[in-house]
């Protein structure tokens, strides 16, 4: 009796190590489980960090400078010229300016950046010898307190066209970077003086461009000022002359084979004099 009662103890004991046994293999596998989800979740967490990490990329890649209105990315401008005369009475300037740009794929819009601008035209030029002007039709669109009104610019253009387009504006006493001052605020007190500040992003209010230093051009350009004036622009001075239009004024030409940004695009005018060591 004895005996059996041994045996029987002896086995039930095994059965008690075995399923403790169990047990432990059963949280084992628990815990290993518990680890694959655990591992599942972080590594699902870091590709959905991935994704977003990426989807900014992508914003940033696509809008590079977020301080302009314009689609220079899709057609940039890459030469200007033409002229900007002062109207130092009603302390406008008038600008009649052309524009050559390369697409850089296909679309139907050009937009420039503007700010307190009346724009009065814009025209395509056509024609390799003799320039064909036909009117364009444009639009502002919704303004913006920090960065202007774009102009929108009707036009068909695909990948690598070269589009030349004139534009008739005017600067309004509204604008920051066409500053007049008056005789009395001069030092000789004699004449008026005029001068422009386009950084960080004022070109716009100077003309219509695209207004970010991601974009840059050469430009030959002329400032018509008052016969007593001399004009100056931040390029290489090439001539002047008296304008043909209005013999109390004169033009001077000047050139720029840099490229540069709108806002390196800069005007002077008054009783200014060379002096040379």
């Amino acid at each position: 009796m004895e005996i059996e009662l041994y045996i029987r103890e002896s086995e039930k004991g095994k059965e008690e190590e075995e399923e403790k046994e169990g047990e432990k293999e059963s949280e084992k596998e628990e815990e290993g489980e518990k680890e694959g989800e655990i591992e599942e979740e972080s590594e699902k967490e870091q590709e959905e960090e991935r994704e977003k990490e990426g989807e900014k990329e992508e914003e940033i890649e696509d809008k590079v400078d977020i301080s302009t209105l314009s689609n220079y990315k899709d057609i940039p401008i890459n030469y200007i010229y033409g002229d900007f005369k002062l109207d130092f009475k009603k302390k406008i300037v008038y600008g009649n300016l052309k524009y050559r740009l390369q697409a850089n794929k296909e679309g139907n819009q050009i937009i420039f950046d503007t700010n307190k601008l009346n724009i009065n035209g814009v025209y395509q030029i056509t024609g390799p010898k003799e320039e064909t002007e036909s009117p364009l039709k444009f639009k502002l669109g919704e303004e913006d307190k920090n960065l202007g009104i774009p102009l929108i610019i009707d036009i068909e253009y695909k990948i690598d066209d070269n589009i030349e387009i004139r534009i008739d504006y005017e600067t309004t006493t509204e604008g920051d970077s066409a500053q007049f001052l008056t005789p009395e605020q001069t030092f000789g007190k004699n004449h008026s003086y005029f001068f422009t500040q386009s950084e960080m992003i004022m070109g716009r209010s100077l003309f219509p461009c695209q207004d970010t230093p991601a974009v840059k051009f050469q430009f030959d350009l002329n400032i018509i000022v008052p016969k007593e004036l001399r004009g100056m622009i931040s390029g290489i001075y090439k001539s002047n002359e008296i304008y043909s239009e209005d013999e109390n004024y004169t033009i001077y030409n000047y050139e720029q084979r840099n490229n540069v940004p709108s806002y390196l695009v800069s005007l002077a005018a008054g009783n200014i004099v060379e002096k040379k060591n």
